[in-house]
């Protein structure tokens, strides 16, 4: 294998570059190619020792969109990674496409340990402070449904429709979409709202029960004068009798 590493040396430089040729292309006997390293661990092996981190190991270039596929030939499926005017992943124009600004379209459901959206007082800016009971009075109105993706009828979900939200709220940007930062935003300011109420709620009845203990203090009282009274009356019904007798 170490001999035909070496003739393929020579053909590409010649004898005089034979020893830099050697160690930097390497063709082993089943075929394997290493670049920078003689002894490849794969079909195509590139080794580069930067320490900084800033060598581009493999750079495919055209003068339009480059595409790289990967094809499993035992079941047909050929994924394709390209740059167009999107960098994209893609096997039937189902996959993932990022945009130059970051903003990235997945066809599919994402999973995740955790998704971290960033929130930094920082980051954001025009605020603006809202009325959390006009946001629950129109999260009221917007219908809530269960329903299936047309790419996975099988899985039920229960949610709002994009078009509902938006109405609503006008919040996102699209009537196509949701983003979890306003749902999760519009679910707070719910909260908050439902929580104001309920203290209110909870203010009136203990007012309520106050008020109520104090009508059953006076009429325990009363109750008791009243008894009082009768005991009184009973009491001085024998000389009242007397004093009518004597009248008479």
């Amino acid at each position: 294998m170490k001999k035909q590493g070496l003739i393929l040396a020579i053909l590409l430089t010649g004898v005089s570059g034979l020893a830099m040729a050697a160690e930097s292309f390497y063709v082993t006997a089943g075929g394997d190619v290493g670049i920078g390293t003689n002894d490849p661990q794969a079909a195509l092996h590139i080794v580069r020792d930067d320490a900084t981190g800033e060598t581009t190991e493999l750079l495919l270039e055209n003068s339009d969109e480059v595409k790289l596929g990967l094809l499993n030939t035992a079941t047909g499926l050929e994924w394709v990674i390209g740059n167009g005017l999107k960098f994209s992943i893609s096997q039937n124009g189902v996959g993932m496409d990022m945009d130059a600004n970051g903003n990235m379209t997945v066809t599919g459901t994402v999973t995740a340990n955790n998704v971290v959206l960033t929130s930094d007082r920082n980051a954001k800016t025009a605020f603006e402070d809202i009325d959390s009971q006009s946001i629950l009075d129109r999260l009221q109105q917007v219908p809530v449904s269960a329903w299936s993706y047309k790419s996975s009828p099988d899985q039920r979900h229960i949610g709002p429709m994009a078009q509902d939200f938006y109405a609503a709220f006008g919040l996102g940007g699209s009537d196509k979409r949701i983003s979890m930062v306003d749902a999760a935003g519009v679910a707070l300011a719910a909260i908050k709202a439902l929580n104001q109420r309920l203290q209110e709620k909870e203010a009136r009845i203990a007012e309520l029960e106050e008020r109520l203990a104090r009508q059953e203090d006076l009429a325990a009282r009363v109750q008791a004068l009243e008894a009082v009274t009768v005991k009184l009356i009973q009491e001085r019904k024998p000389a009242l009798r007397t004093a009518t007798l004597r009248q008479r």
